[in-house]
């Protein structure tokens, strides 16, 4: 009966053989996501730290009456909405992240990344990103210039 090899490693029974090299060839990134898309991803990432700066650096160099003060007061609140926004989205993606699109992790791993998440939001978040996301996406590339190279040596000489 043939057997395919899937993207984990495993091997399925029924399915027709992979051609030796074409598993690089897979799609890179299971969460699919761009380059692009992950920088993006990261900018929303980062968000409320810089703006939990800005609001620390405005705190000490304002008193509160200027603080306090409509011009000031507004762009801050609206700086603080967008970025409670981005960290729910974000929490929201890696959550679903985790729990269907990570498959090379443990039940415990997912178990501990959830609380982390979840408790440690803000500063757990940068950290997951780097780790499953862009680590990811970096040796997919490596692996699909690799595969391209294998091809291209494997092609005959004109």
């Amino acid at each position: 009966m043939p057997q395919s090899e899937l993207s984990d490693g495993t091997i399925r029974e029924g399915d027709p053989p992979i051609p030796a090299g074409r598993h690089f060839l897979r799609p890179s990134n299971p969460s699919g996501m761009s380059r692009k898309e992950i920088d993006r991803l990261g900018v929303l990432v980062y968000s409320p730290l810089l703006i939990g700066c800005l609001n620390l650096a405005v705190k000490d160099c304002c008193s509160a009456d200027t603080r306090n003060s409509w011009p000031v007061l507004a762009p801050l609140l609206l700086a603080n909405a967008v970025s409670v926004l981005a960290l729910f989205y974000c929490l929201l993606y890696f959550l679903g992240h985790l729990l269907n699109t990570n498959h090379r992790m443990s039940a415990i791993g997912k178990c501990s990344w959830f609380l982390l998440l979840l408790l440690g939001h803000g500063l757990t978040m940068p950290i997951y990103w780097y780790i499953y996301i862009v680590r990811d996406c970096i040796r997919d590339e490596k692996q699909r210039d690799l595969a391209k190279s294998i091809h291209a040596q494997d092609e005959p000489l004109p």
